[in-house]
């Protein structure tokens, strides 16, 4: 059951770069998780998110991401619904 849908944007708390990349290679996602604030979100909402910015979806979110074209996308996870991503991609 989800309580109440929400989205992260932007660090509320900043991780040393450090500290960054030893949650993400280890996959420590409640550390991750840590650095940001729940906003809030419902049915009809339209948040303009800057490139660069760190971002994540909680459940219960359907979204729409109009991206800039790039040939480049950084994702922090390595495992998505029990599917591996290959290091190489």
């Amino acid at each position: 059951d989800i309580q109440q849908p929400y989205i992260y944007a932007g660090f509320q708390r900043p991780p040393s770069r450090k500290q960054l990349k030893s949650w993400i290679e280890q996959q420590n996602i409640d550390e991750i998780e840590g650095c940001f604030d729940k906003i809030p979100v419902k049915p009809g909402d339209v948040f303009l998110i800057p490139g660069g910015r760190h971002h994540a979806l909680g459940e219960g979110i359907l979204m729409l991401e109009i991206m800039e074209p790039s040939d480049l996308a950084v994702r922090f996870e390595f495992e998505r619904c029990g599917y591996v991503i290959p290091e190489a991609a």
